[in-house]
């Protein structure tokens, strides 16, 4: 009997011990399950972000990234080039149609990646012809009341730093100085947000109703003047006797100042660098003041006198614009020490810029409808000869 005793308690303990670590097995089988459930969750999530400008091929686990909400736009399409060039991992949406940022939650997306630093740039604006038209002003107030809920909602639970592109027009009673004053007011509460103030901006860009006032007069410019066939083949301009006028929609009395994308965009990158450092709005501005008819006769000389602006005598909606504030430590040893480029240095290069494009176009144009027409030909002679 106590041999068999001994062989049933042995018996016993090795079926508990078989039973230990079979239970030990599956949980850690399970956990394992887990563990890659959620990894291949994360590389679905990872691959979702693609189209956004995520790398797959240099992603690490420690990452991390500037994102660009409105890269589409006229200074966002500079600055995601130019943190690129400085070596930044860049993150961005370009408009509505990549992410749209006024349904709740959008930005939830970007959860799993470390954000250093967001750039607001998101926002439903335009030039002067677009502001200007009042059926626009419930747009303007109705899309980016949306958007600023949504995304500062977002950024203050990440509590992620942010930079919010604000306007000289802060203080104007428009729909667009008035959502402008009512982020401001937002982010004054919010330690992790900074704001930017930005005094005309201009640069090339789309033509269209939300276009600024510099690229839609050289637009406007290239095509008042007759360009021959020739010269459109020899991607030249034509000399003219007299320049061809375009037409101002105001006596281009009222003044601006006015700052090119290139330095607007290294004003941003300087306001990432010394972040924690600032705890006011910054004003982005030349402290150059120009009128309307002033920019007409930039056109004129970059243009080589071939365009020339004709005013009416439309005096302009009248705008609260701020006098920029440039005495702050940062204007002092950052800002001013910038070599901005004058208003006829930016121009030369919006219109060069411009004029390239549209004379490549035209030729593109006209090279196929040569090509058509070279067809046609020999198509005749085969068929008649």
């Amino acid at each position: 009997m106590g041999v068999s005793k001994t062989i049933l308690i042995c018996s016993l303990l090795f079926l508990n011990c078989f039973l230990i670590i079979n239970c030990q097995t599956k949980t850690k089988s399970q956990g394992h399950s887990k563990e890659n459930a959620k990894e291949q969750t994360i590389d679905r999530s990872l691959k979702d972000l693609v189209p956004y400008g995520l790398d797959l091929s240099t992603h690490r686990s420690n990452s991390s990234y500037v994102l660009v909400l409105g890269s589409g736009g006229l200074i966002g399409k500079n600055l995601v080039p130019a943190l690129r060039k400085a070596n930044y991992s860049v993150l961005e949406v370009t408009g509505r149609d990549h992410l749209d940022l006024r349904v709740e939650n959008a930005l939830t997306i970007f959860d799993n990646l470390e954000i250093s630093m967001v750039y607001f740039l998101a926002c439903e604006v335009g030039g002067s012809k677009f502001l200007s038209k009042k059926e626009n002003s419930d747009i303007i107030l109705k899309h980016n009341r949306q958007i600023h809920d949504c995304t500062f909602d977002y950024l203050e639970k990440r509590n992620l730093p942010f930079i919010f592109s604000s306007s000289s027009m802060v203080d104007d009673p428009s729909a667009y100085g008035t959502i402008k004053h009512e982020a401001e007011e937002t982010i004054s509460k919010l330690e992790n947000g900074r704001i930017v103030r930005f005094w005309n901006v201009y640069g090339v860009e789309p033509i269209g109703l939300k276009t600024h006032v510099v690229p839609d007069w050289v637009q406007n410019c290239l095509l008042s003047i007759n360009i021959p066939i020739v010269n459109s083949l020899l991607g030249s301009l034509p000399k003219l006797d007299e320049p061809a006028l375009i037409h101002s929609l105001t006596d281009g009395n009222e003044k601006r100042q006015y700052l090119h994308t290139n330095d607007t965009v290294n004003g941003l990158i300087l306001m990432m660098k010394h972040f924690n450092l600032i705890d006011f709005p910054v004003d982005l501005g030349t402290g150059v003041w120009s009128d309307l008819r002033q920019l007409g006769q930039v056109l004129l000389n970059v243009s080589d006198n071939r365009c020339g602006v004709k005013f009416n005598e439309i005096k302009a909606t009248e705008r609260i614009i701020r006098e920029p504030v440039l005495d702050t430590w940062f204007h002092r040893n950052y800002w001013l020490k910038e070599d901005f480029l004058s208003l006829d240095q930016g121009m030369k290069i919006v219109f060069n810029k411009m004029s390239k494009s549209f004379l490549i176009n035209r030729t593109s144009k006209y090279r196929a409808i040569l090509t058509v027409s070279l067809i046609l030909i020999v198509f005749t002679i085969r068929l008649f000869f």
